[in-house]
Parts: structure tokens; sequence; C-alpha cells
């Protein structure tokens, strides 16, 4: 372990470094206000941390409909719109050969719910599944679809360019310093930087072992990456994260988890990555940013739930001192560790586990948690989910919301208001009694009125 001081230095080279990436960010563009939240996870560390602090209660300000196979990904906002990614039931192609899995992205009015327009095809071809959030910089917004492609798109929903991948795409883009860096899964097994003014390849680096292929290996990269310094981190399904130099590509260390990382997001917290399995698996580990070790600055956690098959991991969030997870099947909890040390803080039941291999990730705003969830298990009731409210400090529930179909999408809070989806395909947006941010006199939230606005 380090000693005091040197674990003091550490410390401040990693606020430093973070100073200096969210700066960096809001001169690319991906953070354009404080208020917003426009990438997964909100940051390019993927914190899931907003800087308001929201009082209760939380009352439902619209809704929206969108495909009929729910929500999975994650809404982002900024500059007052709410983006997010539907799924739509299964249909053949006009000459019956092709099976679609069509999708649509979008985009509403953040306060009222209006929607202001809605992308599902190009070029004469549907857009498939989103599994995953868009990033919405200064002027365009980039994501990922099923159909094996990542796309830039306007702030009026017109295609600017596309930069055909042929896998199953599902990794959150991360757009930082003029690249756009994501994964690519099945068949593919590769992370990719492509300019984000041209979209041609910057460069493209496999995850899977030389010699072999990725069939044999499941290296498909369905996580998203993160950034910590000069490095792109990203994990692949033979369970191996990478630090790749974000310039290059150029592989710098590896960390092993010994198990698939599916959809997992890496978290970057004072000088560590976060990392962790995305299914089977009990384990959180962090390591060194700067060389992928644990020896130093790192940890390993291993919850004490029962082996039943799928454990449903979610990404962690931090609020710089903990990190949140969930994990656990049948019934799922949302764990809080120590940042540092890796020690158990608390735990609080979710209810029943989510779908697909899928949890809701948690969201950090001031004293709260907000998180998706199943019902209660004493209700033994699978499909209902809720939205709940957990106390940071206490890893209590200050408040649950019903709703009628399970919530495996991730919670976004923008502006005093939390946006989720459903796994009915309905999106919800709550309000809440006041905001404030850092240093910010609290600000009362227009009442809007209830609306549902039917997808066109």
């Amino acid at each position: 372990m380090l000693n005091e001081p040197a674990r003091s230095r550490q410390s401040r080279l990693a606020h430093a470094l973070a100073c200096a990436l969210v700066a960096a960010s809001l001169a690319s563009g991906t953070l354009a206000r404080a208020a917003d939240w426009p990438m997964h996870r909100r940051d390019p560390q993927r914190s899931g941390r907003s800087p308001e602090t929201l009082k209760l209660p939380l009352t439902q300000a619209w809704t929206a409909k969108t495909g009929e196979m729910g929500i999975f990904a994650s809404p982002v906002v900024s500059d007052g719109v709410v983006y997010v990614g539907s799924r739509e039931k299964g249909i053949y192609s006009a000459d019956g050969k092709v099976f679609i899995r069509p999708g649509a992205l979008f985009a509403f009015d953040a306060k009222t719910g209006d929607q202001k327009w809605k992308l599902d095809s190009y070029e004469g071809q549907r857009l498939q599944w989103f599994w995953s959030g868009p990033t919405v910089t200064k002027d365009a917004i980039f994501f990922t679809n099923q159909d094996g492609n990542l796309y830039k798109v306007s702030k009026a929903g017109k295609v600017l360019w596309r930069f055909k991948t042929g896998g199953t795409d599902t990794s959150s883009p991360l757009v930082f310093d003029g690249l756009v860096y994501f994964g690519s899964a099945w068949p593919n097994t590769s992370v990719y930087a492509v300019n984000a003014d041209t979209g041609k390849l910057k460069w493209k680096t496999p995850t899977t072992p030389e010699g072999s292929t990725g069939d044999q290996n499941s290296s498909y990269v369905y996580s998203s990456p993160a950034l910590a310094g000069e490095l792109v981190i990203v994990g692949a399904n033979n369970g191996i994260f990478f630090g790749m130099d974000r310039k290059t590509g150029d592989i710098r260390w590896r960390f092993d988890i010994k198990n698939k990382a599916y959809f997992f997001t890496p978290t970057v917290v004072d000088g560590r990555v976060i990392l962790a399995s995305g299914d089977y698996d009990r384990t959180v580990n962090a390591v060194s940013i700067t060389n992928g070790k644990q020896e130093g600055v790192g940890w390993k956690y291993t919850a004490d739930l029962p082996k039943l098959g799928h454990i449903y991991i979610s990404s962690t969030a931090t609020d710089g001192k903990s990190v949140f997870i969930v994990m656990g099947y049948p019934e799922s909890f949302l764990i809080a560790l120590d940042a540092q040390k890796g020690t158990f803080k608390w735990r609080v039941s979710l209810g029943y586990a989510g779908f697909n291999d899928v949890s809701s990730s948690p969201a950090v705003a001031g004293d709260f948690i907000f998180v998706g969830g199943g019902a209660e298990m004493a209700k033994q009731d699978t499909k209902s989910g809720r939205l709940l409210v957990i106390n940071r400090d206490k890893g209590t529930v200050a408040k649950a919301i019903d709703l009628p179909a399970n919530v495996v999408a991730s919670p976004t809070v923008a502006e005093g208001m939390v946006y989720i989806g459903a796994l009915d395909g309905t999106f919800y947006a709550f309000k809440a009694a006041s905001f404030s941010e850092s240093g910010v006199t609290p600000t009362r939230v227009t009442p809007v009125a209830k609306t549902k606005k039917p997808a066109k």
C-alpha cells in the first residue's frame, strides 16, 4: 500500500487530472453546460454523477411512448433536449428474406415532452435496436446502432455521415479532442477511433489475442469506453480490459477480470479505474490508471451474494468518495463501496433483478442516488418496475415510484428533472420540487402539465 504522503500526492494528481479533463470536455463541446448530461454516465470518466442537488418529492411531468420492445438505452440531455433510443417489434424486409429489429432515436423537449423529431431510417434502410445512449456535442449527436454503424447527426436529426463497422454495435461513443471512440461487437472484435468531423478512421485496435478468433475468445466489445488522461479504457467479452493510447490505439496495459465484461462501462476516480464483470460474477476491481495493476492504489471486492447463475451487474457510479454498483439475482441490490479502499459501506434491495442480463446503473445527484429496479420481492411480480431514490450516505430508500414495467435503462438527471425509460417502451420525466447546483441558489421547477406524446 502507498504511504500517506504518496497517497496524498496521488490524490492531488488525480484531482488535477479530473479538472483538466472536465476543462477539455467543456472546450470540445461535450459538456456544453454544467446542467447537461450529454453522454452515457454524463462525463468522459463515466462517473454517473450530476452536479445538482434535488429536493423531493418527485412528480411526473410527462411521458412519451417509444418502441414496443422497451427502452434499454439510457437517455442524454443537452441544451434543453432529451435524446433516447428505442426498440420496436421485429419485422421482415419487403422480400421476406431479412429479419429486422427496428429502432429509432427520439428527440423530446426536456421540459414539455413535445417530440422534436424521430430518426428511424437512412437512405432507405431502417435503423435497428438501440442498446446504448448517444453522445451530444456542441453541434452534433453521435450514436452506434445494432445495424452495424456509427452515425453523426445534426441537432435537427439529419444524418451527416455514417461509418460502417458491420458489427452488432452497442457501445456508447466517447467523443473527445476531435475523435469518436467506440467498440464493435459480433462478429467484430475491435475498438475504433474515428475523426469526428469527417467520419474517417483514425485507428482500429483488435481485442482478440494474436493467433485466435473472436468466436473462440468472445472478444466482442459491447462495453463503452472511458477516458483516463491519455488513455481510453474499454472492456472486451474475453474478460480483458484495455488501456489504449487515445491518439494511436496502442495497448498500454491489460487487466483480466477472469469473466466476461458484457455491457459494463469503466469508471475513472481518484487515479483508479473501476472494473467489473457484466454478468455471472460478484467481484469489483480497482486498478491504477497508469499501469492497470492493483498494487498500490488498487483493491478487489467480492459481494456476499448467492451464486445463482446470472448476477446482472450494472456499470458503476461515483461521488468521489464511494463507488456504487447494482448486482444480484433474483433479488437486485445497490451496493456502496469506499472508493479508495474498496471496503463495504452498505447495500439496499432494489427488488426483482433486471431483464436480459442488464441492470439499471445508478445516477448520483447531491444527497440521493437514482436507479431503476423491479417490484418488491414480497409482491412476486417480475414484470413491474420502480424508480428508486436512495439516500446516498445511509443506503435507505427515500422514495420509490411504481411503474407498470421493469426498468433496466439508467436514469439521467438534468436541470431538476429525472428521466428514465421502461421495458414497455414508455419514457418518463419526473421533476423535483426544487434543485440547485454547487454553490447555486435552489431553483423552483416550473410546473408542467402531464401529457402523453405518441410516437409519430
